[in-house]
């Protein structure tokens, strides 16, 4: 007997601890369930279940081994004194009152939470929306690029009409500067075609040679030779004095 002496702790009328240093107790059956019929707590030092598993019997114990129990009575028994004046104060209907003013706190609190979150899904339906449409979008932009891509490739559509209008004989086409401007000259002043009053004709009287015929009537503006009339109109004068010198500003 002496060598189990010592294996059980009584902390409290509630809790039953085994020091296993000691002696290690593990509970078993022979004949059948045994379930534990009162509360108490019954627990080894090294948190292992104080039970064979399975029993020798096959059909198991129930038995309190985690939780633990806190025993009360109202004039003795476990609890010292100190223990029952600090459950007694903590039973007063000024300790009521404050844990019910918490626990309303607590449903303010917790019923916040619930708008919060209901916003948050809210504004997560929407997000989840604009990604969807961006996921379209994205979608639709990835098909023209890859039908670009297509197009662009060696021998795609936009490749052979490129092909086409870069061969040397477009490129040989292209007009130089001089023609261009020469085109221009040419260019009729009214409409868009060559011929009638150009361009050439209009700056003509400003450099080339210029007859006027006061007596008949008439100017005359000659071509870039000063010998060749390039064209000619008729003048009407009046009564007034001549222009001596323009002098620009």
């Amino acid at each position: 007997m002496y060598t189990v002496w010592g294996a059980v702790d009584g902390i409290d009328t509630g809790n039953y601890r085994n020091n296993t240093s000691v002696f290690s107790i593990y509970f078993d059956e022979t004949a059948g369930f045994v379930k534990q019929t009162d509360s108490a707590r019954w627990f080894r030092d090294d948190d292992t279940r104080p039970a064979r598993d399975p029993t020798t019997g096959g059909s198991g114990i129930e038995i309190n081994w985690r939780n633990p129990v806190y025993a009360y009575d109202g004039g003795g028994g476990g609890f010292t004194g100190s223990d029952r004046a600090v459950l007694n104060a903590a039973a007063t209907q000024s300790s009521l009152n404050t844990v019910d003013t918490v626990v309303d706190s607590i449903k303010v609190d917790t019923a916040a939470i619930l708008v919060d979150t209901t916003a948050i899904e809210a504004d997560t339906t929407s997000l989840l929306s604009s990604v969807s449409s961006i996921s379209g979008d994205t979608t639709a932009i990835l098909a023209d690029t890859n039908e670009l891509q297509a197009d662009w490739a060696d021998g795609g559509r936009l490749d052979l009409i490129l092909d086409a209008k870069s061969t040397q004989v477009s490129v040989d086409a292209i007009p130089s500067a001089v023609e261009v401007s020469d085109a221009l000259l040419v260019r009729s002043l009214a409409t868009g075609v060559n011929g009638g009053r150009t361009v050439q004709d209009a700056l003509r009287g400003l450099r080339n040679k210029v007859s006027i015929d006061a007596e008949a009537g008439t100017i005359t503006v000659f071509a870039e030779d000063d010998a060749t009339p390039a064209w000619t109109g008729t003048i009407a004068t009046g009564s007034r004095d001549a222009i001596n010198t323009v002098d620009p500003a």
